[in-house]
């Protein structure tokens, strides 16, 4: 698959669309030369800002008469340039950004060392050493624009990014949703708090199970193509960057509300009939379903140890109830949604010297849904619902510091581990039995299933940073580190009779006999190596980066209790898939067009492998739940079911072959990007950006029934009337012997397309 897209965007001020990839904090660098034009070593460099903790930062320019200052914090800087026989040069208003390199150049006039000039000017908005596609969002910003408070919002903002939803006052904001960008997969988005991954291991790996709070980020980062080797995925990289606290007190407080009355409606009787609403039903069930809402937030930060340690805390407590169109309960109320998110946030950071600093940061999150509702079946009654608890807590300690004058490591471990439950409602009993009906998709009795799944993902990444070093007539940024994550998924699934009733229009027709209940556990483990050079000569500046990356997946020893279909099982670990260290270059150039760090031409290309999370696993798990249709006939019309209204005449059991497996040579999918744009400053601290992006998708995995080739379908002629019309069409009739044989393989595509050819 192929996506072309060619994109435009405009900034102002603090947006940035290419940036240095330091997730946590930003760089400044820059050349100091004479009013002759003749480089200047030997020239002290100092930074001061608020937002640094121990006072100001001090380099000297190299014999090029560059200088470069790493991990600077997010803020405000003013620059100072100092040699003897030179006038002292004050550069004020100098911004730092996550990911941004702020190139700030200076000329120095020859005089007295204690002459001074202060300049005062906006902050670079090009970074012309990298090709790194990406946003900024600070958060004086995104205080200011009148949007719903979450990261899915935060990214939909950004040029190129296409979410799955509108989220209009944060309606939207109890369920994440999709977000793309340049034909990237949703599956491969990344979830980062302060540089490290914290995504959540369930489904395809592209979720997190924490629903962030605005409140708590200083800035976010949206990282939407061209990644350098320190990102592992090719989707959009969401990197959040948490507050610090100061050398002064200061919190905040608010509090937002709305409900139903503070929406307009034309709303009748007449339009509450065709809409299947009671009478005198909510105006708000036909449109903007909210009943109320409150959000309340309070932040307070300051010193523990003045210019040593400092702290900073919040906290929100969210509520959201809204009607669900088209579903009532037997008592004629509107079927609701309610939800509650009470998140917390505690940090600590130590500055142990000017050149090492240590963080430690803990997020307590509980969220509830009491009635949740899943597609296709929203309209159904409240006792049906799933009662969904995500219990979780995750914390990030990190370490960074400056060995000498050109060596920074950094090491950052983190884990998120909590519980996602879908529980049967507190009014279900043991014999209510689901049944769904499968043409007007409405659900009575109960959910599903009842389930648990505690959950947990390890995740550890360190680096060294070597900069500033002059080879082969230019300066170089090395960076090297490596990756690893440890993650598990388990599922405990239960269901009332360990039956499903299936209806067409109150008819029943169907029953799926399940294997339940089920304790399964899966594994993932990852790693990945990368380096990656930032070179400067001249105007060019070559992004040269490789990662090696390897996913393994296993399912370790674990067994299920009998059930009413199905006895005890037991299974020995047994390994998912395993792909070996892939190899995925990333290539960037920017060219400085005139010299004056105004406009810069880029291009771009990289191979990005895929993330995975537990769906394969879950896939192909023997333990797992599944069913088996038998006829169901409900002849005293009750919706309910004894074994004489069950065909079980053809239930032999739950045959093999219905979990797949990875084919041995499988290939991990990835996908290549390529990119050429100019980035271009206007005046004003006004920027844009205009750029062409291609996106391949290879090596898909898919399934296919190897023991049901298209030899054993027989075409079939069946006739129907349609509105006093016979008409005749061709169904497909499976050869009866395979009516019990499955052999399904989950493979590469065009491994699958050669394999059905030759069954055929």
């Amino acid at each position: 698959m192929k996506v072309r897209l060619l994109s435009c965007l405009i900034v102002a001020g603090l947006l940035t669309t290419s940036a240095a990839a330091q997730q946590l904090t930003g760089t400044m660098s820059g050349t100091v030369k004479d009013t002759q034009g003749a480089v200047v070593p030997g020239v002290t460099v100092t930074a001061t800002s608020d937002a640094l903790i121990g006072g100001p930062r001090t380099t000297v320019t190299n014999e090029t008469g560059s200088y470069q200052f790493q991990t600077l914090p997010t803020g405000m800087f003013q620059v100072t340039f100092e040699l003897t026989g030179f006038v002292t040069l004050k550069r004020e208003g100098v911004g730092i950004q996550v990911a941004q390199n702020a190139r700030v150049d200076a000329e120095l006039q020859v005089g007295s060392l204690q002459e001074s000039v202060t300049v005062t000017g906006a902050s670079p908005v090009v970074d012309v050493l990298s090709t790194t596609t990406q946003t900024n969002i600070p958060k004086d910003m995104f205080e200011a624009i009148p949007t719903s408070r979450n990261p899915w919002v935060m990214a939909g903002l950004v040029a190129g990014v296409v979410t799955s939803r509108l989220d209009v006052g944060g309606t939207q904001a109890m369920q994440q949703y999709n977000i793309e960008a340049y034909g990237s997969a949703d599956s491969q988005k990344t979830f980062s708090v302060d540089g490290l991954k914290t995504n959540w291991s369930g489904g395809s790996g592209g979720s997190t199970n924490q629903y962030y709070s605005s409140e708590m980020f200083d800035e976010y980062n949206m990282q939407t193509a061209s990644g350098t080797s320190e990102v592992d995925s090719g989707g959009v990289y969401m990197n959040m960057v948490t507050r610090s606290g100061g050398n002064q007190f200061k919190g905040d407080y608010g509090v937002l509300f709305m409900n139903d009355k503070m929406q307009g409606d034309n709303v009748d009787d007449e339009l509450r009939r065709r809409l299947n609403l009671p009478p005198g039903a909510p105006a708000a069930a036909a449109g903007n379903p909210i009943d109320k809402s409150y959000d309340w937030s309070a932040t307070l930060g300051g010193p523990i140890l003045r210019d040593k340690v400092w702290f900073f805390s919040s906290f929100r407590w969210f509520r959201l109830d809204q009607f669900q169109i088209g579903a009532v309960n037997p008592d004629g109320s509107l079927g609701i949604d309610d939800n509650r998110i009470r998140a917390g946030m505690g940090k600590v950071t130590y500055q142990a010297s000017p050149s090492a600093k240590f963080s430690y940061l803990m997020i307590p999150h509980l969220k509830e849904r009491f009635h949740r509702r899943n597609a296709p079946y929203l309209a159904i009654p409240d006792k049906a619902t799933v009662n969904n608890p995500l219990d979780t807590d995750s914390f990030v300690a990190k370490y960074n510091g400056v060995l000498g004058k050109a060596l920074l490591v950094d090491v950052s471990f983190g884990r998120v581990w909590g519980l996602f439950a879908n529980h049967y409602q507190p009014e279900v009993g043991p014999n209510d039995i689901t049944v769904d009906d499968t043409n007007t998709f409405v659900r009575i009795n109960a959910a599903t299933d009842d389930q648990n799944n505690p959950n947990h993902r390890n995740q550890l990444n360190a680096s060294l940073s070597y900069f500033d070093q002059i080879l082969l007539g230019g300066s170089h940024n090395f960076k090297f580190g490596g990756q690893m994550s440890r993650e598990q998924m388990l599922w405990e699934k239960f269901r009332n009779g360990d039956i499903t009733l299936n209806v067409r229009d109150g008819v029943g027709y169907q029953a799926l006999l399940a294997n339940t209940p089920n304790t399964t556990d899966h594994r993932i483990n990852t790693w990945g190596l990368f380096a990656q050079d930032s070179w400067t000569f001249g105007r060019t500046n070559l992004n040269l980066g490789v990662r090696l990356d390897a996913a393994e997946s296993n399912l370790p020893a674990q067994s299920s209790a009998a059930g009413n279909w199905v006895g005890a099982r037991s299974f020995a670990k047994t390994q998912v898939f395993d792909f070996p260290l892939n190899v995925g270059p990333r290539l960037g150039v920017s060219y400085d067009l005139f010299g004056t760090g105004r406009t810069a031409v880029k291009a771009y290309y990289g191979r990005f492998y895929y993330q995975f999370g537990s769906d394969i696993p879950e896939a192909v798990n023997p333990n797992a739940v599944t069913t088996v249709q038998v006829p169901w006939t409900d002849a005293n019309h009750d919706l309910k079911y004894d074994l004489s209204e069950l065909d079980l005449s053809r239930f032999v059991g739950f045959p093999p072959g219905l979990f797949p497996v990875v084919a041995d040579d499988a290939k991990r999918p990835y996908s290549n990007e390529f990119n050429v744009g100019v980035d271009h400053q206007l005046p004003a601290g006004v920027g844009v950006s205009v750029s062409y992006h291609l996106t391949q998708q290879r090596d898909g995995l898919i399934v296919i029934d190897t023991a049901r080739p298209t030899s054993a379908y027989t075409p079939v002629q069946r006739t129907y009337t349609d509105g006093g019309v016979s008409k005749t069409i061709t169904v497909y009739s499976l050869a009866p012997a395979l009516a019990t044989i499955r052999h399904r393989t989950i493979g590469t595509t065009a491994w699958c397309r050669a394999t059905t050819t030759a069954s055929s």
